[in-house]
């Protein structure tokens, strides 16, 4: 009996390790891959407002390594808003990587805001729930999520800064070839125990 519970001990940690572990997922943002497109819509007689976008500066200089379950934070694209009135406008941005390669994701918003003189402003920035998060599989089997920071506020001084998250949601566990054959010959060996005791 106790070769058996050792063998199925065995069999359980075996296929957990091998199925389990994934490495860390390494990202480096790109600038000339993303990008922040604002249009404005047309509006009443009381709207002499502009709301623009600019990517942040060192956006590219972003690099960092998330294991399974982890986030991270950081600064995306800031709106500005200028004129006089009450005004609304589309918004689309692409958050683009050099790595891993040919990961991007994309949202699509629509904002509103109020602004006096471009120096007292207000609106909110609400993404489209069918766009974000991206959830995307990488080529390893990995799956991240890219988030884009909703309900953003444009307060005194009419500009705010939207954030981003992306976060490794990890992968499936897939067991290696390695791993069944342990399983297989783990089975086997039940087997042989088992016909060895009926005998």
């Amino acid at each position: 009996m106790k070769k058996l519970l050792s063998a199925v001990a065995c069999l359980v940690i075996c296929s957990w390790s091998g199925s389990a572990m994934a490495s860390p997922v390494s990202f480096d943002l790109s600038q000339s891959l993303s990008s922040v497109v604002v249009n404005n819509l047309p509006g009443e007689w009381y709207d002499w407002t502009t709301l623009s976008g600019s990517l942040v500066a060192d956006l590219g200089d972003t690099a960092f390594s998330l294991g399974d379950g982890e986030s991270y934070t950081f600064q995306f694209f800031t709106l500005t808003a200028s004129g006089l009135g009450i005004g609304s406008a589309n918004v689309y941005a692409n958050l683009g990587f050099d790595s891993p390669v040919n990961l991007v994701g994309s949202g699509n918003g629509s904002s509103t805001w109020g602004t006096f003189l471009g120096f007292i402003s207000g609106g909110v920035l609400t993404w489209d729930d069918s766009t974000l998060p991206d959830i995307i599989t990488l080529s390893d089997g990995n799956t991240v999520s890219i988030d884009f920071e909703d309900g953003v506020a444009i307060g005194l001084g009419s500009t705010a800064t939207v954030h981003a998250t992306v976060k490794n949601l990890g992968r499936a566990p897939v067991p290696e070839p390695t791993t069944m054959l342990l399983f297989g010959t783990g089975l086997v060996g039940l087997a042989a125990v088992g016909r060895r005791r009926k005998k």
